[in-house]
């Protein structure tokens, strides 16, 4: 465990970096540069071009991280996987290229589309997808290495510098908009290349075929994970992104604006377990094939405890500052304020869930984890045609919280059935009473005028009477070790 929770640290750090550098573009930057419409068309096109690309990866992101155990070997170049993974790739983004060529006029250049602005710059969608799928498998098979953080670092931290650096650029008018649309998708290709040439110094990347590249035996199970893997590795990211697609057709590209912004801020309580998850699953997927069913309880309950705290610390910290953030964001964006909420709730069921949905893809059973990803889609899609006709944007979030809550408990089940795993406990109660205190101890703070220094105060008594009564309570063993140990650090000077 130790690491995961070293690895987890450091990939911690990148992301929340990341999520600082995120707020300043998404939450302040972006709301005053630029228009609804503008900001829905850069996160309309990165939405379709992520859903494309890992359709295009054929679902060899799952076989990476399940199956690359059988192909670890350095010295034989990993037995030419990445010469495999990268073919599959390329064909996959060839072939899923052609059938988005034929379809997208039902998508993008449907008569009922009234944004032009979205016709006019569609042809980005292929260039983004392009350098999307190719990192995403080089940042899977860098994971499968032992080394989840540098891709947290290139994607979280180092991409959003870059996009920070293009909407100054925008703001000084060195560019214009259409320059800031082209760079921005541009900007993709820079963690792509990093990661390329790093590998290649560390001498882990080789793109030499290898003759007989895969077993014989290996050949049925590699093709079966891809398969089902195209299902349970595009789910989360297909819910993450069709929200908004379905925002910008059913209501408008700048509907779709607001709901991508604040969007943003509801997706900060998943943020810790990023790194969490990325590394776990590695471990998860050698100790299925070790058959150390100990070590993923251990992992399952530790990552459900742990990631509940955290998430529960954010959601709050968030709620008790929702009329701070309408100020932050401009009164055009009043309506997303139960959006925030909504997919707050959404992904603090994720959260609760720990690392539940790599287990069941790791283990005998990753096909179960393909129907549910599948039931996933189809729900969420269903819910999104029920809710967003009759309450606009908002009807687009409580979706994505109904769905996301059925597919965790649907999980949770199985796995209690089927493995005799469930990680939960008294201490959830306790950290739901707590969350709870804290939110009151915020909400009745006396507000001020200025919303920076509001949210300060507010944000420090809440997280401030979380954290002592999380510490008392002695709810998590690693967080009050963490808490100790800084403590001892602190009075040692």
């Amino acid at each position: 465990m130790g690491e995961i929770q070293k690895q987890s640290i450091r990939g911690t750090v990148f992301i929340y970096a990341g999520a600082i550098i995120g707020f300043l573009t998404s939450g302040i930057l972006f709301p005053r540069l630029l228009s609804t419409e503008q900001i829905g068309l850069v996160n309309v096109l990165v939405s379709y071009a992520t859903i494309f690309s890992l359709i295009a990866s054929l679902g060899f992101l799952a076989t990476t991280t399940k199956m690359f155990p059988f192909f670890r070997d350095k010295s034989k170049n990993h037995n030419g996987f990445v010469f495999l993974g990268s073919s599959i790739s390329l064909i996959g983004f060839v072939l899923v290229g052609i059938i988005f060529f034929f379809i997208n006029k039902y998508f993008i250049f449907d008569e009922k589309n009234n944004s032009d602005l979205l016709q006019q710059y569609s042809f980005l969608i292929y260039p983004l997808s392009f350098f999307i799928v190719l990192y995403n498998f080089l940042d899977n098979y860098n994971k499968a290495l032992f080394n989840a953080s540098r891709g947290l670092f290139l994607k979280e931290f180092l991409l959003r510098i870059v996009i920070v650096c293009l909407i100054i650029g925008f703001a000084i008018h060195i560019i214009d908009f259409g320059d800031f649309v082209y760079l921005y998708v541009a900007s993709y290709s820079i963690p792509l290349f990093i990661i390329m040439y790093l590998l290649s110094r560390e001498g882990q990347l080789s793109y030499v075929p290898r003759k007989g590249i895969i077993d014989k035996s290996l050949i049925k199970p590699v093709l079966s994970i891809s398969f089902f893997g195209i299902l349970s590795t595009t789910s989360a990211v297909i819910t993450f992104q069709i929200d908004r697609i379905m925002v910008e057709d059913m209501v408008g590209l700048s509907a779709a604006g607001i709901y991508s912004t604040c969007f943003f801020f509801g997706t900060l309580v998943i943020l810790p377990s990023r790194a969490i998850l990325k590394i776990s699953s590695t471990y998860i997927a050698d100790s299925f094939r070790n058959k150390d069913i100990e070590m993923i309880s251990s992992i399952y309950h530790k990552t459900s405890l742990n990631q509940y705290i955290l998430g529960c610390l954010i959601f709050i910290g968030l709620w008790v500052n929702d009329k701070n953030i309408i100020s932050i964001l401009g009164t055009d964006f009043i309506e997303g304020k139960w959006v925030v909420f909504f997919i707050g709730l959404a992904y603090l069921s994720d959260m609760l869930s720990g690392a539940s949905t790599h287990i069941i893809a790791n283990s005998d059973y990753y096909k179960a984890q393909s129907v549910f990803s599948f039931a996933l889609i189809v729900v969420v899609v269903i819910f999104n045609l029920i809710f967003i006709p009759y309450m606009g944007l908002v009807g687009a979030a409580v979706a994505s919280f109904l769905a996301k809550f059925a597919f965790n408990l649907a999980k949770f089940i199985f796995i209690w059935h089927k493995f005799k795993l469930q990680p939960y406990n008294l201490h959830y109660v306790y950290i739901s009473i707590v969350a709870i205190l804290a939110y009151l101890a915020g909400y009745f703070t006396p507000g001020f005028d200025n919303y920076i220094f509001d949210i300060a105060v507010r944000s420090s008594i809440t997280a401030s009477t979380f954290l002592i009564l999380t510490y008392l309570f002695n709810i998590s063993e690693e967080l009050s070790l963490a808490a100790n140990n800084l403590t001892k650090k602190v009075f040692k000077r």
